[in-house]
């Protein structure tokens, strides 16, 4: 097989081949026709690409072959058979395969991949819609003057529509018994005795 069409691990499985600490049989002495028995990695490897893995047939530009057609040029692969060996084959490229090439691994996979397309377009777009708001969020006339951008950076809040522009208030009337009933919170509460009309109030 041509190198370029191998996976990466069969690649480096090759380079380490020869090494006793990867390949422990590699250092058997064995005779001719032992060695034409004996286990070989990249015999393995190789029944695991043409086999295992879907391949596709490699395009080629001769306007002679028969596999030439339009639609090889332009850019569409077709599937190999299991263990295809009359004619040159290869794996799917990872970053080349077209998204009309999905369906030769099932209905589901294509429709995932369309799918997944569309959302990352929409996602994008979104993105887009929400940077005007966003960078009103990090201005001063949201936040108000007390509020930097060093203090939203700490959080790692700038551009969220959290308001750090607070202020504490005084409730004379509240007790801390009416904070007991659900939602419950303490975080945003101060407690402390004050005299309302001569009477000690906690």
């Amino acid at each position: 097989d041509d190198p370029r069409y191998m996976t990466f691990g069969r690649r480096i499985a090759r380079l380490f081949a020869n090494l006793g600490c990867y390949n422990p049989s590699s250092k058997l002495e064995r005779d001719e026709d032992q060695k034409d028995r004996a286990p070989s990695l990249d015999k393995g490897w190789e029944y695991f690409e043409h086999i295992i893995l879907p391949r596709c047939l490699i395009p080629t530009d001769s306007k002679d072959s028969d596999s030439a057609t339009s639609e090889t040029k332009a850019g569409i692969f077709t599937r190999a058979d299991i263990g295809e060996h009359e004619k040159d084959t290869m794996l799917y490229p990872l970053w080349g395969t077209p998204l009309r090439d999905m369906a030769d691994f099932g209905v589901g996979v294509g429709l995932y991949f369309s799918t997944l397309n569309f959302l990352a377009i929409v996602s994008f777009l979104a993105g887009c819609l929400n940077i005007p708001i966003m960078l009103y969020f990090d201005s001063e006339e949201y936040n108000g003057e007390g509020v930097t951008t060093d203090m939203l950076r700490k959080l790692g809040l700038r551009g969220s529509a959290v308001c750090l522009n607070t202020m504490w208030e005084l409730c004379p009337e509240c007790t801390t018994d009416d904070w007991t009933a659900f939602p419950s919170t303490d975080d945003r509460l101060k407690y402390g005795e004050m005299n309302v009309n001569g009477v000690d109030v906690k």
